[in-house]
């Protein structure tokens, strides 16, 4: 979900995302060798903690800009004992109290910094933490670096990697997942992401069980994408493509411009074109049906998906993003800062407060997740009641959806994703490349269409 202004209102436009992924851990410096490893985990016990009113290790004030701080890991530091052949740690580091904008990269001391981020904070946020894994030096030490501004840091390591006393090769457990990225390729792309190009302003994705599709904005097309290769074909739209959809057959694009949706074979292609209320912007298949809301004419069309007869709905002012919660569906009304319950055989609607200016939602099962870019906040809704609780998220939050487990939404001007415990609200923040926009989830690997870089992205776990 994005926007753009109309009549002093942010314009949502709708982006089938399908964005899962749990147990986020980025890699930070290459392995120290060759040799197989095996991880050891450990009850938590905390590493370091800058802060004067707790400190734990020998350092009690902030990191400074652009300063590399070192710490030694291997042997009894802080409260950890951790042995001295271990080539890397996994480290639960937490920010506090940030004074500006700024990242700080994890990799091992006296090594070249690589150019990535770990963790991207915000002058004032709320401590924000992130699993690491981090090889060590030589001498079982690792480095930090802040970027900007000053920053307290506290580390809890969850466990180690020492090498495997076995023969090479013979590393006990089930093999890994094919498509996931060697360690060498995570460490140096940023939690393990490979870009493909698009076309001109990637919008929307959404995952058909074989291929990944994306909508190009500006190039009127929809690309299927082989998810292990990039290999790329384009397939022509209608006028400002922007959600897309899969029925369980078919792929279906919302053409924003010229009123219409089109409804694609995955296999072949062939295109269908059918026409809906003015401004469709966001896409979701319920079972049985297609729905389409369309900002502009206020309004909501159910098609049927083998022949696309079309029943239209009025709504609140403004209907931006669609969710389905296995029985009603429930919509944002931008325009006017509510969602909408929907009954989907009366038409009836119920609406609820949600924030300001919302444009995209999500459902967990128990909550929905409402979007507030203006405000940078993510609402957790209880559905039933309409309370909230808001949850700071990156700049300019666009695109939300619920895994099952997480639920993660998309920064698009802070160029990351945000990673959101359900349960305690607690947020895990991941570098995406530049204007995050739409995003889905394969079952193994996370896609998120760029689009200020015409690109697309595979993030491995």
């Amino acid at each position: 979900m994005t926007h753009r202004r109309v009549s002093g209102r942010w314009l949502a436009v709708g982006l089938a995302a399908g964005l899962a992924v749990a147990g986020m851990v980025t890699l930070a410096g290459a392995g120290p060798s060759d040799v197989p490893s095996v991880y050891s985990p450990i009850p938590p016990c905390r590493l370091l903690d800058t802060r004067p009113s707790s400190t734990v290790g020998p350092r009690s004030t902030p990191l400074n800009p652009a300063e590399s701080y070192t710490v030694q890991v291997t042997r009894n530091n802080g409260n950890c004992t951790v042995p001295v052949e271990a080539t890397a740690v996994v480290l639960n580091v937490t920010s506090v109290n940030p004074t500006a904008s700024s990242y700080l990269t994890l990799f091992p001391a006296g090594a070249t910094r690589p150019m990535a981020s770990n963790l991207n904070v915000r002058a004032g946020q709320a401590p924000a933490p992130n699993l690491v894994t981090v090889s060590l030096s030589g001498t079982g030490a690792l480095a930090i670096f802040n970027a900007a501004g000053s920053v307290h840091l506290v580390g809890d390591v969850a466990g180690y990697f020492t090498p495997q006393s076995g023969p090479l090769g013979q590393v006990p457990g089930p093999p890994g997942d094919p498509d996931r990225l060697s360690n060498q390729q995570i460490a140096q792309l940023r939690w393990g992401r490979v870009d493909f190009a698009t076309g001109q302003e990637p919008w929307g994705v959404a995952y058909d069980g074989t291929f990944v599709w994306a909508t190009s904005n500006t190039d009127d097309l929809v690309s299927r994408f082989d998810r292990v290769t990039g290999t790329r074909t384009d397939f022509p739209t209608g006028d400002g493509p922007r959600s897309v959809a899969f029925d369980g057959s078919s792929i279906w694009v919302a053409n924003f411009y010229d009123d219409s949706v089109s409804k694609f074979d995955p296999a072949t292609g062939a295109r269908t074109d059918y026409a809906t209320g003015g401004g469709p912007a966001d896409l979701v298949f319920d079972g049985t049906h297609l729905w389409v809301t369309n900002f502009s004419s206020n309004s909501i069309s159910r098609f049927d998906v083998a022949f696309g007869n079309r029943v239209d709905f009025d709504t609140e002012s403004g209907p931006s993003g669609v969710a389905f919660d296995g029985g009603d569906l429930w919509i944002v009304n931008t325009n006017v800062d509510t969602v909408s319950r929907f009954d989907r055989s009366t038409g009836a609607h119920t609406e609820f407060a949600a924030g300001t200016l919302p444009v995209d939602l999500a459902v967990d099962g128990e909550s929905l997740w409402i979007t507030n870019p203006y405000v940078d906040e993510v609402l957790q809704m209880n559905r039933f009641t309409g309370s909230f609780v808001a949850h700071a998220t990156g700049d300019e939050p666009t695109s939300v959806v619920a895994d099952g487990t997480s639920v993660w939404v998309t920064n698009r001007s802070s160029d990351t994703v945000s990673q959101f415990n359900p349960a305690t609200g607690t947020r895990i923040d991941h570098r995406t490349a530049a204007g995050p926009m739409g995003a889905a989830y394969d079952g193994i690997n996370l896609w998120v269409a760029n689009y200020s870089v015409h690109t697309i992205s595979r993030i491995s776990p």
